[in-house]
């Protein structure tokens, strides 16, 4: 009766959970070295937030290390230049008014011939003139972003805000702080602009190409990098070449100016049979992955030249274990060469063979719990 209950859980345990599979394929690993490197950011990828007006620095609405997205508020400035320029929009414009009103009348006279050609020329130019006035004073006050037509009397609250997506990197103007007109009162950095200087020997920096990888480790988090291009100068300090790599994965937090280690992959390449990183396992003290029962796994063992007898042995023993589990995937003893990103280079598995690549730790508490319910030896 336990039988059949481990049986029918095993078999509804692997239907409700995800197993995917995977096929193992030739791939080319290159040499891996292992250098320094350092987080920065190319100027390009910056963006300074400037006071364009001169005023009185109130209050920021950030903080460093904060995520802004365009249209955000940034800080906010009390400026006298303001509030001149928001008093002389609204006086123009009531200016400008009173002006089409007069030209109206005049256009009115004229038709009954009650006032002169000249008369009517002159109250044009003069609209003309006040509405030229008012659209320099609207474009600059557009810039400072600030919609003229919401502006009902004059203000000298100015709002700075982001024009980018990003993360503000350094406020660099105290809260409280007199401005001068065009000051950079903070950096905003974008998320995607990061890039790691790898510092390379003379070396290793002349097997560079398009085809190098890096992975950055920094604070036990990995990154994946792609090789741009060799820096024209050598660092006078360590004499070493400079390779700049932009960093792919950025999901987690990054730090400019921090140091880690760069692993490398570059020629000579060699090509070695991959699977993913994720199937591997530990299963009785080997490195295992999981293949499905049905496969013919005595043909993949005879490629192994690197195993002894004794381990061909034990592979044998873990299958006929697990035969009559009633799990549907056994584990394959193999030998780690290299790994690299989320490709391990093996020996001991053909190209083509089927493995778990996800679910491998359920399909592993599987065949353990088998083992408790009897199934082992």
């Amino acid at each position: 009766m336990n039988k059949i209950v481990a049986i029918i859980f095993i078999c509804v345990s692997l239907f409700a959970y995800e197993i995917e599979i995977s096929k193992a394929e030739y791939k080319l690993f290159g040499e891996i070295v292992e250098v320094n490197a350092k987080v920065v950011q190319l100027s390009n990828q910056k963006q300074n937030i400037v006071s364009r007006l001169g005023g009185h620095l109130e209050k920021y609405f950030v903080k460093p290390g904060q995520k802004v997205y365009d249209g955000d508020k940034i800080a906010l400035v009390k400026s006298l230049e303001l509030a001149k320029l928001t008093a002389e929009f609204i006086y123009l414009s009531k200016q400008l008014n009173s002006a089409k009103k007069s030209l109206e009348s005049i256009k009115k006279l004229y038709k009954k011939g009650l006032a002169s050609k000249k008369e009517l020329n002159d109250e044009s130019i003069k609209v003309d003139e006040i509405l030229a006035k008012l659209s320099a004073v609207e474009s600059q006050l557009i810039s400072l972003d600030i919609e003229p037509k919401k502006l009902k009397k004059p203000t000298d609250s100015l709002v700075i805000r982001a024009h980018a997506q990003g993360v503000v990197s350094k406020l660099l103007t105290p809260a409280h702080s007199n401005l001068q007109a065009m000051t950079t009162i903070a950096e905003i950095v974008k998320e995607n602009g990061f890039y790691a200087i790898a510092y390379v020997s003379l070396k290793d920096a002349f097997n560079m190409d398009s085809n190098t990888r890096g992975e950055l480790i920094i604070g036990g988090k990995t990154y994946l990098c792609s090789f741009e291009q060799l820096l024209p100068k050598v660092d006078e300090e360590t004499q070493r070449a400079r390779a700049l790599f932009w960093i792919e994965s950025q999901k987690e937090k990054l730090f400019l100016n921090a140091f880690g280690v760069m692993r490398l992959s570059m020629k000579p390449f060699k090509r070695y049979v991959t699977i993913k990183k994720s199937s591997l396992t530990m299963f009785k003290g080997e490195w295992v992955i999981f293949v499905p029962q049905e496969e013919d796994h005595k043909d993949k063992e005879s490629i192994n030249d690197v195993h002894h007898h004794k381990e061909e042995g034990h592979k044998e023993h873990l299958r006929e274990e697990h035969n009559d589990s009633g799990v549907k995937y056994l584990p394959l003893a193999i030998k780690v060469v290299d790994s690299f990103e989320d490709n391990v280079a093996v020996l001991g598995v053909e190209p083509g063979t089927e493995y778990v690549s996800k679910g491998v730790y359920f399909v592993k508490s599987l065949l353990l719990r088998s083992e408790l319910d009897g199934h082992g030896h």
